[in-house]
């Protein structure tokens, strides 16, 4: 195990330290639906709710110093306003590498229709990267001698973010960079070239709320990351959805893994899940028991409803119609059955 590890760690350090410029991708986590405001700053305070997320996935797990990713975001609404405010906060270690992003964000919601709206977000903040080279241990050298090669390296890089969200009753769709500076990590230094950069991550993503009776809708999902120099990333889901309560379903990255996930709403102040992800990489099963990814919701306080009084009787208006269908359905199938 431990030469694997060597081997890994120095594949990395070779591709960081020898090329002129390399990418380093964002983490990704499987239920981003439920926690889209990671990487969309459109999505913050849209809930009625002051709400706090968190995230915690080990991938590669047993797979020693295997990526690690936590983040913790919150959101809330704002009184009487379209407005609505957070804070993420994203750690993610890879082997000798270590980065935290630190952002605050801001949307804007643009109704469209009685049944559709807009979010508009901008999210600022900073990456915290570090690289910690100097605690590999290099075959050939004698015991506490370090290789001059391998430096440690820390530094913050302020950068800024745009998103918009637009959401349906029954569907949703996601746009975003959630970093849009090309920040440079490294420098040439005494004629050595360890340049790397920060590039500029695309997302989106959708999905569709198909009714199947009045208890299970069927929610297809999508979602796709681009970065310049780095593989495409595109994952397609397949949920069931019991009342928006319970949902439950399998994840297909394309060429990299396959899972099954779950969340549950308590119908209070906890909602949580689960998500259990599998390599496609023979190479890397044999020493790992796959991926495991946990998320939290948390309530925080009253409902707090940032829409006008028109809008509100509008939303009132087109609920009690949809309990009017529901329960008129509902009646028509009793008739049916009766007869």
């Amino acid at each position: 195990m431990q030469q694997n590890y060597l081997v890994a760690c120095l594949f990395i350090l070779v591709g960081l330290f020898s090329n002129p410029v390399r990418s380093q991708q964002d983490p990704h986590i499987s239920l981003y639906r439920f926690h889209m405001n990671m990487i969309n700053p459109a999505v913050s305070g849209i809930k009625d709710t002051p709400m706090l997320n968190m995230t915690f996935r080990s991938q590669w797990q047993e797979f020693e110093d295997a990526p690690e990713t936590q983040v913790i975001s919150f959101g809330t609404p704002t009184k009487g306003e379209r407005i609505g405010v957070g804070v993420n906060v994203i750690h993610d270690k890879t082997f000798v590498e270590e980065q935290t992003n630190i952002f605050g964000s801001f949307s804007y919601r643009l109704p469209m229709t009685k049944e559709l709206d807009l979010f508009l977000g901008l999210q600022a903040g900073t990456n915290g990267y570090s690289v910690n080279a100097q605690n590999l241990r290099v075959y050939g050298l004698p015991q506490g001698e370090i290789d001059p090669n391998l430096i440690n390296f820390s530094r913050f890089n302020p950068n800024v973010g745009v998103g918009a969200y637009l959401r349906h009753e029954n569907y949703f769709f996601s746009i975003s960079a959630p970093k849009i500076l090309a920040t440079k990590r490294f420098k040439e230094i005494d004629g050595l070239f360890t340049t790397a950069a920060d590039r500029v991550h695309y997302y989106a993503s959708g999905g569709y709320f198909i009714e199947l009776n009045n208890q299970w809708e069927f929610v297809p999902s999508f979602l796709a990351r681009y970065v310049n120099f780095a593989p495409f990333l595109f994952s397609a889901n397949a949920t069931f959805s019991y009342k928006r309560i319970i949902d439950f379903g399998l994840e297909y990255s394309f060429s990299s893994g396959i899972g099954g996930n779950m969340m549950v709403d308590t119908g209070g102040t906890f909602s949580f899940g689960y998500a259990y992800v599998t390599s496609m990489h023979p190479q890397i099963n044999q020493f790992s028991k796959g991926t495991h990814e946990v998320v939290l919701r948390i309530k925080l306080g009253q409902e707090i409803n940032n829409r006008t009084g028109d809008e509100l009787a509008r939303v009132t208006e087109d609920r009690n119609e949809r309990r009017i269908g529901t329960r008129n359905r509902e009646n028509n199938v009793q008739r049916t059955r009766n007869n």
